[in-house]
């Protein structure tokens, strides 16, 4: 059994020298600025394009959201014919908001699973740049139809691209990749948090004054600005950052790629530790609490924009700064000083159950002084989906983390169209009775989810005793 366990050990570090290089000193920290730029243009895109449906169905019914003012007064009055034309504009937004999102993400899955676990091959540069790609060709048909003033179907097309591009799932996931490769398990968490963390405040400061841009320069220059930003990205990836798969000549068919995802969920590794299950219950927990952090923006806006909110393009800005900021820096400070002292499994669970506080504060959430207190109390909701990235991650070799990397990107493609689809719909039959039934139902995935950690805690610990104690006896029985 010795010989056994030193040979895999070999076999691992034969696999490290061959797959990766690791850049050492200010240039193993070179992805951040790349995904800091990124969201710093991918953020105000989504938010801006949410805003433009909004804005183009509402001139339908004659309705201009942009002329509110942040201190505007907003009573119900289910008689005012003011309100009876708003309900409308929420339920037809909500209705093409789901077609969107429903293009968009079967589109996603059609290139996900394929472009992640082409990077263990084929470099991760290149699949950091595709994704970027299709964002700009995205803003290009929005800026088409401003100009033109065409259909909302037209806009069908915008997400068909940017889906088949991968979108920011496998920017994510190349660029947590591209961390896993150069980084070793002692770091890893914090380094796929401090990943993650840039993209908030990136998104966050991108958010900043956005309100503001698009009520006095209308919808045009925001995209071109965004437009900017990305092409800037495509650029920096190509000059500055170094690539981190050694081989990339190596032939890879699509055959390849699958079969790759099928050695690594359904085929057991050699040695002590099993971790075929492990990898599979992590990533059923990643598609429950990934549903939360990726499928509630639709509604989200929704919700602020309707009544008794009232939210217009300034507020909004000042509200998508408050709730990505403070879970990017709240999220990154708390992991960087309990990940010492704290298990990964006790950081998902602080961060599931913030997640609950959150979504509650949210369905309740009646003021405008209440609605920006949410992500405040809840700013540590995003850190499940670092850590839980980061135990992945843990479990595979370096020449396995672009499948896990793809296959955490497909789940989140999946949880973003099951999450769209039920969201929106549930919000359109309930948008004229009670709008935050959408909002209980996050935060039940998110305390469903530290429910199905504890006893996979339980398992591993007894797993990695029974490991222990192998390990002792294994030297008498030599």
């Amino acid at each position: 059994m010795s010989k056994e366990r030193s040979g895999d050990i070999q076999n691992n570090n034969e696999q490290q020298t061959e797959v990766t290089t690791r850049p050492k000193g200010w240039r193993s920290y070179i992805i951040e600025p790349a995904a800091f730029l990124y969201c710093l243009a991918s953020y105000p895109q989504l938010s801006t394009t949410r805003q433009y449906l909004y804005e183009k169905i509402g001139k339908q019914y004659h309705f201009d959201y942009l002329i509110r003012t942040e201190t505007a007064v907003c009573e119900v009055n289910h008689t005012d014919p003011g309100y009876l034309v708003q309900q409308e504009i929420q339920k037809e937004t909500s209705i093409w908001r789901l077609y969107f999102d429903v293009a968009f993400c079967i589109a996603a899955m059609l290139t996900t699973i394929m472009l992640g676990s082409y990077s263990d091959r084929g470099g991760r540069k290149i699949i950091l740049i595709i994704p970027v790609i299709g964002e700009i060709l995205e803003l290009f048909v929005y800026l088409i139809d401003g100009y033109f003033n065409l259909h909302i179907s037209f806009l069908l097309i915008a997400n068909v691209v940017h889906g088949l591009s991968g979108s920011w799932m496998i920017f994510m996931s190349s660029a947590l990749a591209y961390v896993a490769d150069i980084t070793d398990e002692s770091e890893r968490t914090f380094r796929i948090t401090l990943v993650c963390a840039i993209l908030e405040v990136g998104g966050a400061s991108g958010e900043i004054g956005l309100g503001y841009f698009v009520r006095n320069t209308g919808f045009a220059y925001p995209f071109l600005t965004s437009l900017a930003v990305l092409v800037l990205v495509v650029f920096y990836i190509i000059i500055f950052v170094p690539e981190t798969v050694q081989d990339t000549t190596k032939k890879s068919t699509i055959s390849d790629v699958y079969k790759s995802m099928y050695r690594l969920y359904f085929k057991e590794a050699t040695g002590f530790v099993k971790r075929r299950w492990k990898l599979i219950t992590l990533l059923i927990t990643s598609f429950i609490i990934m549903t939360p952090n990726t499928s509630p923006w639709d509604v989200l806006n929704l919700k602020m924009l309707n009544y008794p909110l009232c939210f217009n393009p300034v507020l909004l800005g000042y509200w998508a700064f408050t709730a990505i900021g403070s879970r990017g820096v709240g999220s990154m400070i708390f992991v960087k000083l309990l990940s010492i002292r704290l298990e990964d499994i006790t950081l998902f669970v602080i961060g599931a159950l913030c997640g609950v506080i959150y979504y509650i504060m949210v369905t309740l959430a009646y003021t405008k002084l209440m609605m920006f207190l949410a992500p405040i109390v809840g700013m540590l909701w995003t850190v499940p989906l670092s850590v839980i990235r980061s135990m992945m991650s843990k479990l595979v070799g370096p020449d396995e983390q672009g499948a896990v990397s793809a296959s955490v990107a497909t789940v989140q493609t999946v949880s973003c169209l099951v999450g769209h689809v039920i969201l929106n719909a549930i919000y359109t039959v309930t948008v004229t009775t009670y709008d935050g039934i959408c909002f209980i139902i996050l935060a039940s995935l998110c305390l469903l989810a530290v429910i199905i950690m504890i006893p996979y805690n339980i398992r591993v610990k007894r797993e990695a005793k029974r490991f222990q104690e192998l390990t002792e006896r294994a030297p008498l029985v030599t």
